[in-house]
C-alpha cells in the first residue's frame, strides 16, 4: 500500500468572510465589478458592434478599428457615420472627412466608391482602404480620373492624395466582426483598457484613503492596496473583453430583442419614458429620444447583463472550488453567491442611476471633460455604496430565513503514514493539532498532499521532519517533569 494514502483529518475553526487583499470587502469589491462591467458596456455601445454580423459587418469593424486607432494617437474623432447620411463621409479626423470602404481586391473596394454610372460619389472625402491595397486603388484611381469619372480633378498626381490606407487589413477587419479569434482580442482588449485603468485607479484611492490599522506595515500596506488595484483591473479588463465576446453571439442578439420589448412597455408611461431618454443621453454625451433611446438602452442592458454574469461567474468560481475540496460548506457558497449577486446588481444599479443624475446636474453648471470626471466620481460612489447596501440587505434576509451562518469544519488532508507516527505518541489534542499546522507548511516542500505518487527520497526527509519535531515535543515534556 502507498505510504500516502490519504486520511482526512478534521480541526475546528471558523470561515470568516474574505477581504481581499487591498482592504475591500467582498461587497464593495463586486460593486465595483457591477460598475466596471457597465461602463464596459457603455464602452461597447461606442462602437457599431450590433452591425458586425450582417453581410457587409467585415466594414463597420474596419471603421471602429481604424477609428481607436486615431483615437489612440490623439487625434479628434467623430464618427458621423452612424448616422447614416446618403454619401455623407464615416468619420471626421482633425477635420479631415474620411470615406471607409473595405473589399476584398483593390477593384471591388474602389468599385464601391463609385454610383451606377461609374462616378466617384466622395468628392469632398478621402477614400479610405484595406492595409496592403492602396497601391493598387491609387492607380486605378488615376485611370478613374483619367477617364474623367473623378468630378472636379483632373490630375491622376491627385490619386496619391485622395487615398488613405487604413490601419486593418481586409483579414484583420473580417476576424474583428467575428468572436473567438486574435484580432478580435486584441481590438476589444484596446477597446475596454481605458475602463481597466479607471477601475484599477478607483480601487487604489477607495484603499488608500482608509487609515491602516496601527500595526501595519506602510511598505507592505502600499504593495497590498497596489496589488489590489491590479488585480482589479485585470479582472475589469478581462470582464470587458469577455463581454464583447459574448455580444456578437446569436444569443445576445436574441437577448436584445427580449431587453427591447420590455424596454418598450416601460416607456409607455411617462416616468419610464424619460428614465430611458436621461440614460440614453448620459451614455452618448447628447440628447437621445424616442425610439432611439429605448434601443440604445436596450444594447446598453443587454451587454450590462452579460458583463455581470460574467463578473460574477469569476467571483463565484474560487468558492466552488473550495467546496470542491472541502474548504467550505456549500451553504456558504450559497450564502456567498448571493451576496455577490446581489451586490453585483446593486453596483451596476448605482452606477447606472449616479452617473446619469450626475450628468445631468453637472450640464447645468459645467460642460465638457470636467463634467464627465465629476459625473464618473459620483457614479463610482454610488456604486459602492449600492453594492455594499444590496449585499447587506439580502444577508440580512437569508439570516432571516435560514439563520446566521455559524463556524463550520475546515477540511485539511493528512496522509496516512503521518497519522500513523502521531498515533504513535500520547499527544495531547492541542499538541497534535500545533504540530500538524507546524509540519504541514514544511512537508509541501516535499510533497502536495493531494496528489499521489512521491520519490523515496522526498518520503525519508518527510519522515524525518516529523521525527525531529516529535523529539522535541518528547525532550520539553522531560524537561518539564
Amino acid at each position: 500500500m502507498n505510504d500516502f494514502t490519504h486520511n482526512v483529518s478534521l480541526r475546528l475553526g471558523p470561515v470568516t468572510r474574505r477581504t481581499v487583499r487591498t482592504g475591500l470587502s467582498d461587497a464593495e469589491a463586486e460593486g465595483m465589478a457591477g460598475a466596471a462591467a457597465t461602463r464596459g458596456a457603455w464602452c461597447i455601445q461606442q462602437t457599431q458592434i450590433g452591425k458586425y454580423h450582417t453581410r457587409s459587418g467585415h466594414g463597420f469593424a474596419a471603421e471602429d478599428a481604424n477609428a481607436l486607432g486615431d483615437l489612440l494617437k490623439g487625434r479628434r474623432v467623430s464618427q458621423v457615420g452612424k448616422s447614416n447620411t446618403l454619401s455623407g463621409p464615416d468619420r471626421i479626423v482633425n477635420g479631415i472627412k474620411i470615406q471607409t470602404k473595405y473589399c476584398r481586391t483593390p477593384s471591388a473596394t474602389l468599385k464601391e466608391a463609385f454610383d451606377s454610372a461609374g462616378i466617384y460619389r466622395y468628392g469632398d472625402q478621402v477614400l479610405e482602404v484595406p492595409r496592403g491595397q492602396r497601391s493598387g486603388v491609387v492607380g486605378k484611381m488615376a485611370d478613374a480620373i483619367r477617364e474623367g469619372r473623378v468630378p472636379g480633378v483632373t490630375d491622376p498626381a491627385k490619386a496619391e492624395s485622395m487615398v488613405l490606407e487604413g490601419r486593418a487589413s481586409y483579414i484583420q477587419a473580417k476576424h474583428i466582426s467575428r468572436p473567438g479569434n486574435i484580432d478580435s482580442l486584441l481590438f476589444d482588449s484596446k477597446i475596454h483598457i481605458a475602463n481597466a485603468v479607471l477601475t484599477s485607479g478607483v480601487a487604489f484611492v477607495a484603499v488608500g484613503c482608509r487609515k491602516p490599522p496601527p500595526t501595519a506595515d506602510k511598505k507592505s500596506a502600499l504593495c497590498d492596496v497596489a496589488i489590489g488595484a491590479v488585480q482589479a483591473g485585470t479582472k475589469s479588463l478581462l470582464t470587458g473583453v469577455a463581454t464583447s465576446q459574448l455580444v456578437r453571439t446569436r444569443l445576445a442578439r436574441q437577448a436584445t430583442v427580449i431587453v427591447r420589448s420590455g424596454l418598450k412597455q416601460t416607456t409607455r408611461a411617462g416616468a419610464g419614458r424619460r428614465v430611458v431618454n436621461a440614460v440614453a443621453s448620459a451614455s452618448c454625451g447628447k440628447a437621445v429620444r424616442g425610439i432611439a433611446a429605448t434601443n440604445h438602452v436596450a444594447r446598453l442592458l443587454r451587454s450590462s447583463i452579460i458583463g455581470s454574469t460574467v463578473s460574477f461567474g469569476v467571483a463565484t468560481a474560487p468558492n466552488i472550488g473550495r467546496a470542491l475540496v472541502g474548504r467550505m460548506t456549500w451553504s456558504q457558497v450559497g450564502r456567498r453567491g448571493a451576496e455577490s449577486f446581489a451586490s453585483n446588481l446593486g453596483g451596476m444599479a448605482g452606477w447606472t442611476a449616479c452617473f446619469t443624475l450626475g450628468s445631468m446636474a453637472c450640464a447645468t453648471v459645467m460642460t465638457g471633460g470636467g463634467a464627465l470626471v465629476v459625473a464618473t466620481i459620483i457614479g463610482t460612489a454610488g456604486s459602492a455604496a449600492a453594492g455594499e447596501g444590496s449585499a447587506r440587505l439580502v444577508r440580512l434576509g437569508i439570516n432571516k430565513c435560514v439563520g446566521t451562518e455559524t463556524p463550520s469544519l475546515q477540511v485539511e488532508v493528512v496522509p496516512a503514514w503521518l497519522e500513523t507516527m502521531l498515533a504513535q505518541q500520547r499527544l495531547s489534542p492541542s499538541e497534535r493539532h500545533a504540530l500538524i499546522q507546524r509540519l504541514l507548511p514544511q512537508l509541501n516542500r516535499y510533497r502536495r498532499f493531494d496528489r499521489l505518487g512521491v520519490d523515496s527520497e522526498a518520503f525519508e526527509k518527510a519522515k524525518s521532519i516529523v521525527s525531529d519535531h516529535l523529539d522535541e515535543i518528547a525532550n520539553e515534556r522531560c524537561v518539564s517533569c
